[in-house]
């Protein structure tokens, strides 16, 4: 009895990781890095890159998109416009867009490491998973202190049924920052869809104690409670499951 109930949370928990893993909100995107702006008109130019950036930080974002695009014609080599206008449309929920200037600013630097970090976000907002991890490895290898781009790498793992390798990248993010609570449900949920199940209930106390509150406390309890009873069980029982 004990074995199916076990076996019906699991299912549980991965139909839940299934269902919120788009709702998951995405990060807030802005990069805001200052730039040198080379052009015939440089003060000009130059001005306008400093306003758009303060119509970013004042979240007046068409107007600073709007500068943005008037600075790139004047200097169409600055890859930090061309990536500001792709946070722009990424949080506009552009994706598509998105994607296309994040590009367009690694053609001019294919070094330019943030940008394959936010390229990354834009693929996996796109579901283009396979494309998301490639890029946010490419943008960690320079830039490896991002615990949310680590934690987003571990999503699309598991979107991809990688499971130990989603496990690998929520590892990481947890080192960066023990207390991300969002990690530590999410690696939980992938330990006990590999059956480790004394590993996911140290992950999962881990959120209880963060966040008291989670959206999934309920049944998160509902797991401890039963991951605990499995102890009297014998190893064999465990391993049928």
């Amino acid at each position: 009895m004990q074995k199916t109930f076990l076996s019906f949370l699991i299912l549980s928990i991965m139909l839940v990781y299934a269902m919120t893993v788009c709702a998951e909100p995405l990060p807030v995107i802005s990069d805001n890095a200052y730039a040198l702006v080379s052009a015939s008109n440089q003060k000009t130019a130059q001005a306008m890159y400093n306003k758009a950036l303060h119509y970013e930080e004042a979240a007046k974002t068409l107007k600073a998109l709007d500068l943005y695009q008037k600075v790139i014609a004047l200097s169409p080599q600055l890859k930090e416009a061309y990536n500001n206008i792709g946070c722009i449309y990424f949080n506009l929920g552009r994706y598509r867009d998105a994607i296309e200037y994040f590009k367009k600013a690694l053609a001019i630097d294919p070094e330019y490491a943030i940008a394959y970090v936010d390229l990354g976000y834009a693929f996996y907002a796109a579901r283009r998973f396979p494309e998301a991890i490639e890029a946010f490895q490419r943008g960690l290898e320079k830039l490896p202190d991002l615990y949310d781009a680590y934690y987003f790498l571990g999503r699309a793992y598991c979107h991809e049924s990688q499971w130990e390798d989603g496990i690998a990248a929520f590892q990481k993010a947890l080192a960066i920052n023990d207390e991300y609570y969002p990690a530590h449900f999410d690696i939980a949920c992938a330990y006990m869809v590999c059956n480790k199940f004394d590993k996911a209930r140290l992950h999962f106390n881990r959120v209880l104690l963060l966040a008291p509150r989670h959206s999934q406390r309920e049944k998160i309890t509902q797991v401890l409670h039963v991951i605990d009873g499995l102890e009297t069980d014998k190893p064999s029982d465990i391993d049928t499951i």
